[in-house]
């Protein structure tokens, strides 16, 4: 019953924005991203919502009237999409059918209706707290996750996941170096580096070889490992190679080349992720052996003495 009045309740406020071709859009994907969560909430919904859209009908933003920053979303928005640049990575037809959707945006307005902003894995639809202090950065990075799991898929490694929308970002706003300089796993690398052991091709590789046993946090070393991967992978062979390893871990199935033993099946990861980065990276006819080795010294350079 609280559901169906829900339901009249969002109905009512998308009739007051125009946009009643998309309630059932909305309703859809709240069941995974929450969105209806945060429109249930009785003082959002009696405030003053508008909604606008991209130039190319790409992107629409629903956000209280009075935001001042709405058109820097919206150019931030078409900004991301050009500085990926799927356009010359996908053929026309690829391209046209992921676009078949609007992606659906919600700036909320304060962290209780956000506490951590995030995208839909497929693209649909973005939340972001629009009064966080770092928020244009962080819609540039959650917009990386909505252009990649719209357009190439849902991948299958949290490094590769991540790391995209880190590099990206961080190539939009360069000075925000947060990211790099305080993330998770600073310290195992400075063990690694003392102990004279090697880095790895993926974050949770990296918390085996020193030692570390994470409790919840483990994906957050994610950010930072993937953030080095990618940038690593992007200047050595090329942004393109990058995108063409991203699709690789998209994969619904997966089997490795060396083993035949399968490391996605219908969708789902049932390998360690060092396996799923390293079949993807050699499907690119890349050794791997190889870089590994410049990998752990790229990273241990670039990581400054833990303290």
């Amino acid at each position: 019953m609280q559901s169906e009045i829900l339901k009249k309740e969002i109905e009512q406020r998308f009739i007051e924005l125009n946009i009643t071709n998309q309630i059932e859009d909305w309703v859809k994907i709240g069941e995974v991203c929450h969105i209806s969560t945060i429109l249930e909430k009785e003082d959002l919904l009696s405030q003053n919502l508008t909604y606008t859209e991209t130039a190319d009908n790409r992107y629409g933003f629903i956000y209280l009237q009075g935001n001042t920053e709405i058109d820097g979303y919206v150019r931030l928005a078409e900004n991301m999409q050009e500085l990926i640049g799927l356009e010359k990575f996908l053929t026309t037809e690829e391209i046209e059918k992921s676009c078949h959707k609007k992606v659906r945006i919600i700036l909320a307005p304060g962290e209780k209706y956000v506490p951590r902003e995030m995208a839909n894995p497929n693209g649909e639809s973005i939340l972001l707290n629009a009064e966080a202090q770092n928020r244009f950065f962080t819609f540039a990075h959650e917009m990386v996750h909505s252009i990649l799991g719209r357009y190439l898929g849902l991948s299958q490694s949290a490094v590769a996941m991540e790391g995209a929308a880190v590099y990206f970002s961080q190539l939009r706003f360069p000075s925000n170096t947060n990211t790099f300089d305080r993330g998770y796993g600073l310290y195992e690398i400075n063990f690694l580096i003392e102990q004279g052991l090697k880095v790895g091709l993926s974050h949770t590789q990296l918390l085996e070889n020193a030692l570390t046993i994470p409790q919840v946090r483990e994906y957050e070393y994610a950010y930072r490992f993937g953030g080095f991967l990618t940038t690593f992978i992007v200047e050595r062979y090329g942004k393109e190679t990058f995108l063409n390893f991203y699709k690789k871990t998209c994969a619904t199935n997966m089997y490795d080349s060396l083993t035949g033993k399968p490391l996605i099946k219908d969708g789902v990861k049932i390998s360690q992720e060092r396996e799923i980065i390293n079949h993807s990276l050699r499907a690119l006819g890349i050794d791997v052996g190889q870089l590994e080795i410049a990998f752990d010294a790229y990273m241990k350079a670039n990581t400054p003495k833990a303290g």
